[in-house]
């Protein structure tokens, strides 16, 4: 497939959140004058602007030269074998979390196949996006295409092997309900010390994006380092990190990103009939 020349038709399954987040990004790289055309296909779905909706599965599966597999992995299992014409030419990209290769092409059999990660940030073009495909599996054309589109929707991070995606799933996949969890600590600690919900909201978001953007201004940011900026002997912040046991703190959150691993893996060794 040559995409640099011809209309590269992207399909989407599934139009939940994940669907129209991703459709919302492609719609940007047609208004950058990418060469590129959407259609859709989900239960209930007809009218989409900026893309064209079609009535079955088989219907998006043949107009397209990608689809990315939207929808969730108990509804995937539900799925029969699909016949396709000319299915050796149909790349699929699935978002399902531990859906493996292996059982993706028994439904898709002859498809190319390539497992993405994405995080909830995708929404808004900064997630994290790790993806993985067999060594060769894609021309260097179509890689390349797919690779841009990755850029659109934030940090593309290839990985060298699939199981790798269940690491990434425990960390980034995860890692915005960490990152509100924390928020939302803050918030509730504002809110005790007589600040309004909506005060607190706002001091505690832009303490956090703050940081991170200094962070992310530094080339390769310390974080050890960074805390120890901020934390003065006998100061407000060495009295708060002293009282949350900070080692313990380290070893709490590495037994949590674990028993998540360990639950991605656990899913990951579904086997579809």
């Amino acid at each position: 497939m040559d995409t640099k020349t011809k209309t590269t038709t992207i399909g989407i399954l599934g139009y939940g959140n994940m669907g129209q987040a991703i459709v919302a990004q492609l719609q940007t790289m047609k208004a950058s004058k990418m060469n590129i055309e959407i259609v859709i296909h989900s239960l209930g779905v007809s009218n989409v602007p900026g893309a064209r909706c079609v009535e079955s599965s088989i219907d998006l599966f043949e107009a397209s030269d990608f689809v990315f597999v939207c929808v969730k992995p108990q509804d995937f299992y539900q799925l029969k074998t699909l016949t396709i014409k000319n299915a050796k030419h149909l790349i699929v990209v699935s978002i399902m979390a531990g859906v493996r290769i292996v059982n993706i092409q028994k439904v898709f059999p002859g498809a190319k196949v390539v497992r993405v990660m994405p995080n909830l940030p995708l929404q808004i073009g900064q997630g994290v996006i790790g993806w993985y495909l067999k060594k060769d599996s894609l021309t260097s054309d179509e890689q390349a295409f797919l690779e841009k589109v990755f850029s659109v929707f934030g940090l593309s991070v290839p990985l060298q092997e699939e199981k790798m995606l269940d690491a990434l799933t425990a960390v980034s996949g995860s890692g915005p309900a960490y990152v509100f969890l924390f928020a939302n600590a803050l918030i509730k600690s504002a809110r005790e010390l007589g600040f309004s919900q909506d005060v607190a909201e706002k001091i505690v978001i832009k303490a956090i994006t703050g940081s991170i953007a200094y962070a992310v201004s530094k080339e390769h940011p310390d974080f050890e380092r960074l805390i120890q900026m901020v934390q003065s002997k006998g100061g407000t912040t060495e009295a708060a990190l002293n009282t949350l046991d900070v080692e313990n703190y380290y070893t709490e959150w590495q037994k949590a990103i674990k028993k998540a691993y360990e639950r991605a893996q656990e899913i990951s060794s579904h086997d579809s009939k």
